[in-house]
């Protein structure tokens, strides 16, 4: 929809009807002016995939899922990559029990000093690799929101990462 619009500097789609939408994938991708997006009241219930959203959107601050509803989501990888400019995000309304595949969700956010993961329930997550990887502001993980039990993949999961401590 908006993919490799580069001089999008900010979206408020608010008010867009998504409620038979499936997949974002590459949504926003390589939207490099693109700095806010309000998202807010999206109907996300039908999304399965929100692969590559914001990948490369490096000067991305601020995105708000206020009232996202993600129970059919089954892959976020590199739904964040490359967001150099994101500092905090909270992604803690997201139900991710459905879940597969994390892989590179948050690589090469070099910017990202915190992410609020409270209440996730990974137990059916396979892939967390490079989930973290090239984070090297980011110092701190709550890692008791991870249930690890049907994870086949780890790979490069903290790579150059800033993390030196999971709580």
């Amino acid at each position: 929809m908006f993919y490799e619009c580069s001089a999008l500097t900010a979206v408020d789609v608010s008010g867009l009807d998504t409620s038979s939408v499936e997949s974002m994938e590459s949504l926003f991708r390589d939207c490099a002016a693109l700095t806010t997006a309000d998202l807010s009241g999206w109907n996300a219930s039908s999304v399965t995939s929100v692969n590559a959203m914001f990948n490369g959107c490096t000067v991305l601050t601020s995105v708000n899922f206020t009232g996202w509803n993600t129970i059919d989501l089954t892959d976020m990888s590199g739904m964040f990559g490359g967001c150099t400019g994101l500092t905090s995000l909270d992604l803690s309304s997201f139900d991710v029990s459905n879940v597969v595949d994390m892989s590179s969700l948050f690589v090469g956010c070099t910017g990202l000093t915190s992410a609020n993961l409270a209440g996730w329930n990974t137990a059916s997550v396979k892939d967390l690799s490079y989930m973290f990887s090239n984070t090297g502001s980011l110092t701190a993980v709550d890692a008791s929101v991870f249930h690890t039990g049907n994870v086949t993949s780890f790979d490069y999961m903290f790579y150059n990462s800033g993390v030196q401590s999971l709580d």
